[in-house]
């Protein structure tokens, strides 16, 4: 099944897909002038490491689709942990100091 990739120009033959249409058939000609039409968008070719993401970047003249990988924000998740880290860390000198009194 075809989709329609979106971008925005971040350098001169180069544009970063920043939105995916699963259902063309509901875009004018316009809107679909506007966009790159697939029939297969490739997957990255690895798993995202730990504080990356995987982007998907077109180059307009050829169509060609390729992957990058980005330093992402950490999630919720991952700052909870942290922070849950760190309190166990404090918890454990408290105990160690309390211990020596």
């Amino acid at each position: 099944m075809s989709e329609v990739l979106f971008w925005e120009l971040v350098e001169k033959d180069k544009g970063r897909v920043n939105a995916v249409c699963h259902k063309p058939q509901i875009l004018s000609a316009e809107e679909k002038a506007k966009g790159l039409t697939v029939e297969f968008r490739p997957q990255p070719p690895r798993v995202a490491g730990a504080g990356e993401t995987a982007v998907l970047y077109v180059k307009p003249s050829t169509g060609e689709l390729t992957y990058e990988y980005e330093a992402r924000a950490k999630t919720t998740e991952e700052l909870l942990a942290e922070v849950v880290a760190q309190n166990a860390q404090i918890l454990a000198l408290l105990a160690r100091v309390l211990e020596t009194r």
